[in-house]
């Protein structure tokens, strides 16, 4: 197959509607014993396109050890040569690794996530539930934490690659998620909003804490990986009252404006002094 089809078939699953060509997605992958064993991981049906329709040689971040070039094999759906990665990693059997695109069908980033809480009894609930071809049963509150703490572990994952200095509080405190310490002693603290992605009517995140120097509000769309960095002043600007808080809808048109005003993806503003 030509390249020019499977760039075809790669752009609808990771379209980021800001205008801004970004092809990247992100996958979650829970390994066993075997594939650890031998050195791969599978490449599961709901991430196949994201890799080569043929057998390939790709380029692999990974967290903790640097590139790599390994082996993906189109008819066993394998990528193959993770063995001193497994180790390096401490990758155990159960262990949730995430599998992201940096480059359609060319280069990719397999790090090791955090444990999610509740992960394994949702996992296994969508299992029992797909099975008795009936839906599972889950609270709004329940699904909304297990999606907004995947979020600040990404986010906090982003920034610990970048090589800065990463606190996190025991106790939430005035919606701070991330303590960042730069080489100066100054600090930044983040607080992370997650959302599922609606495309129909825009993301909608509500923030409570106050404005304030050095307050930075990361927008995060779940399915794409898309972010949007804003000081709080910036956020508290552009949003309106809403109850106790302020609230801000990612439309389609907020998004592209947020872009060209440097704030998609913004992550040099995290790191700068």
């Amino acid at each position: 197959m030509s390249a020019e089809p499977e760039q075809q078939r790669f752009a609808p699953s990771v379209s980021n509607a800001v205008g801004v060509v970004v092809e990247r997605r992100a996958q979650p992958y829970k390994i066993t014993a075997m594939p650890i064993k031998k050195g791969f991981i599978h490449v599961l049906q709901d991430m196949r396109d994201m890799f080569p329709s043929e057998s390939a040689k790709i380029s692999v971040l990974l967290e903790g050890l640097g590139e790599a070039s390994l082996q993906f094999d189109a008819k066993n759906n394998r990528v193959y040569g993770l063995t001193k990665w497994f180790r390096v990693a401490n990758v155990l059997p159960g262990t949730i690794i995430s599998v992201e695109t940096l480059e359609p069908f060319k280069k990719y980033r397999f790090s090791v996530l955090p444990h999610i809480p509740g992960y394994e009894q949702r996992e296994q609930a969508v299992k029992s539930a797909r099975s008795e071809k009936v839906k599972p049963r889950q609270p709004a509150s329940e699904s909304s934490l297990i999606v907004g703490k995947g979020g600040e572990y990404h986010v906090i994952g982003r920034l610990l690659e970048k090589k800065l200095e990463v606190y996190t509080p025991v106790a939430d405190v005035g919606g701070i998620d991330a303590m960042i310490r730069l080489p100066s002693g100054e600090t930044k603290e983040v607080q992370v909003k997650t959302r599922t992605r609606t495309p129909d009517r825009g993301e909608v995140f509500q923030v409570r804490a106050e404005k304030r120097k050095n307050f930075y509000i990361v927008l995060h769309i779940a399915e794409t990986n898309d972010f949007w960095i804003l000081p709080s002043e910036v956020f508290y600007k552009k949003a309106s009252k809403q109850g106790k808080g302020m609230q801000l809808i990612l439309t389609d048109a907020r998004k592209k404006e947020l872009a060209r005003e440097g704030y998609y993806e913004g992550w040099y503003l995290l790191e700068e002094e």
